[in-house]
């Protein structure tokens, strides 16, 4: 099951760990760091972690902990060892440490406002060893992201995104970490050129990500070049081969972003006969938004629809072309006015 935030009711589904190397994330989210995941933007991150199993911060506790660690072969055992610091372990042996030791190693490089350049050097080394689990690593890319100030850091996560070597998470979360590098790229037009090329050519678990996170960075006042998500959106849904859950993605993106250009691709996916039920749900959506008075009976059509969440979003988008409808235009405003006067 791929990726895909659901713009309609807000929610995200995770990809799959495919990977065997990747399914310790899950294991350890759910045994020693439960709680830690967190939405971001609308895409899944894994938040910053710094915390054993008492809610103490890991890198300053000196205390005996009771909390699982993984082993090399993926199994937890309680272990009694007490959760140092790790100022002083090389990093070449970081994947080799329990996982609250790595974290505490990962605070260890990253503390002060600013990082030195080691200190970046040391997260980036960390970052890019697909050998640390997913969870140290991002916690050390949230850090390269908030202090670092490198210009040059989307190429790093564009890079790591394009590594065919990697699991499908971790290129997942690279996207998401080259799109927060765009407000301070050293070239924003590349960094999202790179973005707009995923959404448009990748699989659709990759694509959808992009393509999120290009529209994300417009609503977040970020100079997106003109249109680029459009084109994007465009060359989606006009290919017969793109996913349901991808053309929801870019049909709820038209009214969501008040796109009208690209309205009349809504309209379109409407009539198709194969249209699945997702896509009917974005384009209902966008039409309820953006659409005029001659798309109320298209709508209306899909009030008696086999699926109860077409019927739901037909009504919603029902009831806001009548309220549109009747709203007067500022037209009729002035004339009112007029009259009055």
């Amino acid at each position: 099951m791929s990726k895909h935030c659901d713009i309609l009711s807000g929610t995200t589904s995770q990809p799959p760990h495919t990977s065997p190397r990747k399914r310790v994330v899950p294991t350890l989210v759910a045994t020693c760091l439960a709680g830690v995941v967190g939405l971001v933007g609308s895409s899944l991150l894994i938040a910053p972690l710094g915390l054993n199993d008492r809610g103490e911060d890991a890198a300053q506790s000196s205390a005996p902990t009771d909390a699982p660690v993984l082993q090399p072969h993926g199994h937890a055992h309680w272990d009694p060892r007490p959760v140092r610091a790790a100022h002083d372990y090389p990093l070449a042996e970081l994947r080799f440490l329990p996982p609250l030791e790595q974290l505490s190693a990962v605070d260890a490089l990253s503390r002060g406002d600013r990082l030195r350049g080691e200190q970046a050097q040391g997260l980036r080394a960390v970052v890019a060893d697909a050998g640390v689990i997913d969870v140290v690593r991002n916690n050390a890319a949230n850090r390269l992201i908030q202090r670092a100030e490198d210009g040059a850091l989307w190429q790093f996560f564009a890079a790591m995104h394009d590594d065919q070597e990697e699991g499908p998470v971790w290129r997942d979360y690279s996207l998401q970490f080259l799109a927060m590098s765009v407000p301070f790229a050293d070239d924003p037009a590349a960094a999202m050129g790179a973005l707009a090329r995923v959404a448009s050519e990748a699989p659709e678990e990759f694509a959808g990500t992009a393509l999120l996170h290009l529209a994300r960075l417009g609503d977040a006042g970020v100079e997106v070049p003109p249109g680029l998500i459009e084109t994007v959106i465009s060359e989606r849904l006009q290919r017969d081969d793109t996913p349901d859950a991808l053309r929801h993605t870019c049909l709820a993106l038209i009214g969501e972003g008040n796109r009208r250009d690209v309205l009349p691709l809504a309209r379109k996916e409407l009539a198709r006969d194969d249209a699945g039920v997702e896509a009917l749900r974005g384009a209902l959506y966008s039409l309820g938004r953006l659409g005029d008075a001659d798309d109320a009976q298209l709508v209306q059509s899909f009030l008696s629809h086999a699926h109860p969440g077409v019927v739901r979003a037909a009504e919603a988008a029902h009831q806001r072309l009548e309220v549109a409808n009747a709203a007067p235009s500022p037209s009729d405003d002035q004339d009112a006015v007029g009259d009055q006067s």
